[in-house]
């Protein structure tokens, strides 16, 4: 499955040097226009994963399946300041 740009945002990975032996070596980030953007993301995705993944059945276990490739460490909102 390739990563593509979506309705709510673009996608990029990042490597990284973990500075911990837990800390992560890999950023899968999200970037929104706006925190506008957001409102009501979940009901976007829902039609996305419809189409990727099929009903929920299909979805819990490609989550179950993620889960055993890579062990996901959090979330965070990041904001972007762009001095003029």
């Amino acid at each position: 499955m390739a990563i593509t740009t979506t309705t709510s945002g673009d996608w990029s990975v990042f490597t990284a040097r973990p500075r911990t032996p837990d800390g992560p070596n890999l950023y899968l980030v999200t970037t929104y226009k706006n925190l506008a953007a957001m409102d009501d993301l979940q009901d976007k995705m829902e039609a996305i994963q419809e189409k990727m993944f099929g009903n929920q059945e299909a979805r819990d276990a490609a989550t179950i399946a993620r889960g055993k490739m890579r062990t996901a460490v959090g979330s965070e909102v990041i904001r972007k300041i762009e001095f003029k």
